[in-house]
């Protein structure tokens, strides 16, 4: 198996050549071999996660696939990028439709924001009006609107 690798955040190409267990061999393998050869660290931070990402034809290729089963092509380029993943502030599970919600606002800030604020969110996210439901943490309590999240004893996790 023989192909190119272009790596674009540096714009540096190398060659792939594996006769070696390809059967076996997974896209996640061939992602591991790439961060060791131009020494790439992912992060998972609090603001964001960086991953490595491979497209072939314009696809991305998923990490569990096998590298054999996509047919690469003799002297074809996998293109590699990098993927910013950005982590919501807050995810909110709607239980009539089995959802949850990422919220990607910085302006709710953990201490100052009331559950009234956080209900407005939730209404405009899932298109269910105000009143149809009400904010309940994981042991049923139920929050109430003129209290700040601060107030509750509500795990947040970074």
């Amino acid at each position: 198996m023989h192909f190119l690798v272009y790596f674009a955040p540096t714009g540096e190409r190398t060659i792939y050549h594996n006769e070696e267990n390809v059967e076996k061999l997974k896209v996640q393998d061939l992602i591991d071999w790439i961060s060791e050869r131009f020494h790439f660290e992912t992060s998972n931070g609090e603001i964001d996660n960086r991953r490595l990402s491979l497209l072939y034809e314009n696809t991305e290729i998923q990490p569990t696939w096998f590298v054999q089963d996509i047919n690469i092509r003799f002297g074809a380029t996998v293109r590699c990028v990098v993927i910013e993943d950005r982590i919501p502030e807050y995810r909110l599970f709607l239980p009539i439709r089995n959802e949850t919600f990422d919220v990607f606002d910085s302006t709710l800030h953990p201490i100052e924001t009331t559950i009234l604020q956080l209900r407005v969110v939730a209404s405009r996210k899932s298109g269910l009006p105000l009143s149809a439901f009400r904010l309940i943490n994981d042991r049923n309590n139920e929050l109430f609107d003129h209290i700040r999240l601060s107030q509750y004893d509500i795990g947040l996790y970074f």
